[in-house]
């Protein structure tokens, strides 16, 4: 039989760290309201021709952190107010407890690309690609009678999957099966580092706009990690 251990429920735990700083943060047990810093942003790019190098990691990451020895389950619903091209408001997983440029990582929710909605992720380990797809439903908080989006990551052992669910009012998925989708698989997640044991990783939320001029606004709520 198997068993899972739940760490973290809500925003309430001491450990939540929050890294780089943002413009504002809000917090309630069940909710936390981040706006950042303007033109914040989680990228990273190669050097090619033709091409500069870049790695930024300056987007607002509210974190808390987990045993990298061990498989995992995170979830959280988004809702954010979505304005400026490249509006984002994610989960995110950092294979890595420090600040550090280099850390393999990835970050998946909702995109504004084109003036629209996106579900979009990111996975840099070690370099960033990007995929999105159409968000079949609005999340924007300023817009009428937006929904919610769940996002779901599984990491077990090197492979991590990531799953979306829209809902009208958020509700405790974590104890339910609903109709999640998959959305991505990544195989062999920060397989540079997977030598090194006793690694202890980060998992949170993330709200960036790298075009934004006042920095942009994200609210998640009910997240939960919980070992598998």
């Amino acid at each position: 039989m198997t068993t899972t251990t739940t760490i973290y429920q809500g925003f309430d735990s001491d450990s939540f760290r929050l890294s780089p700083p943002a413009t504002s943060i809000h917090t309630t047990p069940s909710t936390v309201t981040i706006q950042a810093l303007p033109k914040s942003d989680y990228w990273r790019n190669p050097a090619s021709p033709g091409e500069k190098a870049d790695n930024r990691h300056t987007g607002a990451f509210y974190a808390v952190p987990v045993d990298g020895d061990k498989s995992f389950e995170a979830g959280v619903w988004i809702q954010g107010k979505w304005a400026a091209q490249y509006d984002q408001g994610c989960l995110m997983v950092v294979a890595d407890d420090s600040d550090g440029k280099d850390s393999s990582w990835i970050k998946t929710g909702v995109e504004v690309d084109d003036g629209k909605e996106w579900i979009g992720g990111v996975v840099a380990s070690h370099w960033s690609d990007w995929s999105i797809a159409p968000a079949p439903k609005n999340t924007s908080q300023l817009s009428e009678d937006p929904y919610w989006l769940f996002i779901r990551i599984v990491r077990r052992g090197p492979t991590v999957q990531v799953f979306r669910l829209y809902s009208r009012e958020p509700f405790k998925v974590e104890d339910t099966s609903p109709d999640l989708v998959m959305i991505r698989e990544v195989k062999g997640f920060d397989h540079h580092a997977a030598a090194s044991s006793h690694d202890q990783w980060r998992v949170g939320v993330m709200v960036c706009g790298p075009k934004s001029e006042v920095g942009t606004e994200a609210t998640f709520k009910d997240i939960y990690v919980k070992y598998l």
